[in-house]
């Protein structure tokens, strides 16, 4: 994960301060921007998707491979993916 963008948005009926991840950008020879995924998470989950990011890169990633080449080999649809299936888990917590 590189950036957090804040936003304002509606969850659970009120209106709560969001941010919208954005992967992948880095610095030097292979250098690039980052790629903000659709979705904005509400600012006391934030941690959770953090959380699983990170497990799923720590899992999946190749021996000494950094997070900018993860997403590269793997491609922003994996990882984007991987922020919707927790979207549609916010959006059953919301019907509540």
């Amino acid at each position: 994960m590189k950036r957090l963008r804040g936003t304002i948005g509606k969850w659970n009926g009120k209106t709560v301060e969001k941010f919208e991840p954005s992967i992948g950008g880095s610095l030097g020879i292979n250098a690039g921007f980052a790629t903000t995924l659709q979705g904005a998470v509400p600012s006391e989950r934030v941690h959770e998707v953090l959380e699983d990011f990170i497990r799923f890169y720590k899992n999946q990633r190749s021996s000494q491979e950094s997070f900018h080449d993860f997403v590269s080999r793997l491609g922003r649809e994996a990882v984007q993916e991987l922020l919707n299936l927790y979207m549609e888990s916010l959006d059953k917590l919301a019907c509540f």
